[in-house]
């Protein structure tokens, strides 16, 4: 289920996600297992003025796993934020940091980093970055580049002008 709000006169955008994983499986020897998760992920970007914005993001997953007749819950908590500037139309600089914390083992792992962006074409934008400190979630990471090291990050919006912008770019 995905929820966005984007009204034009606002400077805040907000996009939710909530996700229901069911997976469920036979090993060889019959040891059965089942795995079910509510993952839920909320962004909400401010614009500043017309050059700089910041984002704030929150997660949450419950996470119930099935071995034969053992049950195990876990519960996992993601905060996270992001500055941009605009340094001109076509470049930008980024700094992030992400917490991520595991309420049932008291685990906390922190990411955070610094981004350079190039507005390729309208709608087209790929940045590289580096995560001085990093952790992996596959539930949370992918959105937020959270893995230590370096990265880069490709964004498509596809609206009604944005194929003959991409074509136009490569010709």
């Amino acid at each position: 289920f995905s929820l966005a709000y984007r009204p034009l006169q606002s400077r805040w955008i907000t996009l939710n996600r909530l996700d229901f994983v069911f997976d469920s499986n036979t090993d060889i020897i019959g040891i059965k297992t089942r795995q079910r998760k509510l993952i839920e992920n909320l962004t909400t970007n401010f614009l500043i003025d017309n050059n700089n914005q910041v984002s704030f993001n929150f997660g949450m997953k419950y996470v119930v796993d099935s071995f034969d007749t053992d049950e195990y819950r876990a519960v996992t908590n993601l905060v996270g934020s992001e500055y941009r500037h605009d340094i001109s139309d076509i470049f930008d600089v980024g700094v992030h940091a992400h917490s991520h914390y595991s309420v049932n083992s008291s685990i906390m792992k922190y990411s955070a980093g610094v981004s350079f962006g190039w507005n390729m074409t309208r709608n087209v934008w790929l940045s590289v970055g580096y995560n001085f400190d990093g952790f992996e979630d596959s539930d949370f990471s992918a959105a937020g580049y959270t893995a230590a090291g370096p990265y880069i990050r490709f964004r498509m919006k596809f609206d009604q002008d944005t194929a003959a912008s991409v074509q136009n770019l490569f010709n």
